[in-house]
C-alpha cells in the first residue's frame, strides 16, 4: 500500500478514536468545567449530570446550582430536563426548546444550616439602586435574545424558607415562547390552602405589554389586569397604560415578595387607574421626574376595606379618587375621598369627607 495512504488512513482513524473518545468523555468534561466557569460569576455548588447528545436531543438528568442573595440564598435543581435542537438551529446558535419535567427552587433564609435559619445577618450597605441604571428609553429595546424559542415547565416547586401564609410552597407549570418579535408567557400558579391562579404576559417590546393574573377556582374578575403601551418620538418615550386591581385577591401574592419574617394585614378593596405621560429618554428612571421635558398625567381611584380593629365593631372603609397633571415646575392636582371610621357596636359609624385640590411647583397652594 503506498505510504500515503498509510498516512491518511492512519489520520481517518485516530480522527475517529478522538472523536469516539471526546463524545464518550463529553459529560464528564463538562461535569468538572462548568463549576469552575460559574464559580467566577458567583454561583456555587454546580453539580451537574449530563446525558450523550442524539441527533436531536440532548438530555440533561440532574443539575444544581446555588447562589448567594442580599438576604439569603436561593438553589435550583432541575432534574430530567431535555433539550430539543435541529441543525439548522444550532448553526443560528439557539435551541428549539427546553423541557424541564421537575424544578425545585429554594429560597433560604439568612442563616441557613444553623440552628435559627431566619435570623438576620449583619447587613450589606445597598449598592446604587436599579432605577439609576434604567432609563425609560429602555422600553422601546428588543427582550434579549434567549438561546432556545420556548421553555416548557411541566412541574415547579418554589418553596420560601422563611416566609408564611398559603404561598409559603408554591407549585408552578407553564411555557414561554419567544417570537420575533415578543414574548408570550403563560403559568400556573398554585399554593396550600390557594385554589391557584394563571399568569399570563404578552408582549411587544418598544410597543405593548399585558398582563393578567387571573384565578382558577370561579369566574372571578382578574386579580391583575395591566396593559401599557409605549411609543418613541423626538428623544421621548410616550407611556400609556391602564391597571386594575382585586386587592383582596392580590394579598397570598404580595406576601411572596415581602422579606422573611413580615406580614400584611387583611385588606380588601380594588383599585383602578389609567395614565398617559412623556419622559426624555436618556434620563434614569430615579430622576426622571426633574426635566422640564417630563409630563404626566393620571387619574386613580382606590376601594380599601381595612381589618376590624380589637374592640371595634364595624371595618373601616376607604374611598379616594385622585387626579395630577404637569410636571415638576407645575403640577396640578385634586383628591375626593371618604373615611368611614370604626365604631363601637353601641354607636352609629362616622364619615369624614375631605375634598383636596391644587398646584404643586415654586408657588405651591392647596385647597381644601
Amino acid at each position: 500500500m503506498p505510504r500515503h495512504r498509510r498516512f491518511w488512513r492512519t489520520l481517518f482513524l485516530c480522527l475517529c478514536a478522538l472523536s469516539l473518545g471526546g463524545y464518550l468523555l463529553l459529560p464528564d468534561i463538562v461535569a468538572f468545567v462548568l463549576p469552575a466557569l460559574l464559580a467566577p460569576h458567583g454561583y456555587q455548588q454546580v453539580r451537574i449530570q449530563l446525558g450523550y447528545p442524539g441527533w436531536h436531543t440532548l438530555h440533561i438528568p440532574y443539575l444544581h446550582v446555588q447562589w448567594e442573595l442580599e438576604h439569603g440564598s436561593l438553589s435550583v435543581t432541575l432534574e430530567h430536563s431535555r433539550l430539543d435542537y435541529t441543525l439548522s438551529s444550532l448553526l443560528a446558535g439557539r435551541l428549539e426548546q427546553l423541557t424541564i419535567a421537575s424544578a425545585a427552587l429554594m429560597l433560604h433564609g439568612p442563616g441557613h444550616g444553623t440552628a435559627r435559619p431566619c435570623q438576620e445577618t449583619a447587613t450589606v450597605p445597598d449598592g446604587p439602586s436599579l432605577l439609576t441604571r434604567v432609563t425609560a428609553g429602555h422600553a422601546l429595546q428588543q427582550w434579549p435574545e434567549l438561546p432556545w424559542h420556548s421553555l416548557v415547565l411541566e412541574q415547579g416547586r418554589l418553596v420560601r424558607e422563611c416566609a408564611t401564609g398559603p404561598l409559603r410552597e408554591v407549585r408552578l407549570s407553564g411555557t414561554f415562547q419567544q417570537r420575533d418579535p415578543g414574548l408570550d408567557a403563560a403559568v400556573t400558579i398554585e399554593g396550600q390552602d390557594h385554589a391557584g391562579s394563571r399568569l399570563e404576559v404578552t408582549s411587544t417590546p418598544g410597543q405593548t405589554l399585558q398582563v393578567i393574573l387571573q384565578g382558577l377556582a370561579t369566574p372571578t374578575p382578574p386579580i391583575i389586569r395591566l396593559h401599557t403601551q409605549v411609543q418613541s418620538s423626538a428623544g421621548k418615550v410616550a407611556l400609556t397604560g391602564t391597571v386594575n386591581v382585586d386587592l383582596s385577591q392580590l394579598m397570598p401574592f404580595l406576601a411572596v415578595v415581602l422579606p422573611p419574617g413580615r406580614e400584611l394585614p387583611p385588606l380588601a378593596g380594588d383599585l383602578q387607574a389609567h395614565w398617559q405621560g412623556s419622559l426624555p429618554a436618556t434620563v434614569p428612571l430615579d430622576t426622571a421626574w426633574q426635566p422640564p421635558a417630563t409630563f404626566v398625567s393620571g387619574e386613580a381611584a382606590l376601594t380599601l376595606k381595612l381589618p376590624q380593629a380589637v374592640g371595634l365593631g364595624a371595618t373601616c372603609a376607604l374611598t379616594i379618587h385622585g387626579e395630577v397633571s404637569g410636571n415638576r415646575l407645575e403640577a396640578t392636582y385634586r383628591s375626593d375621598g371618604t373615611l368611614t371610621q370604626c365604631s363601637p357596636p353601641q354607636f352609629a359609624a362616622q364619615e369624614i369627607r375631605w375634598e383636596l385640590h391644587g398646584t404643586l411647583g415654586t408657588d405651591t397652594q392647596h385647597v381644601w
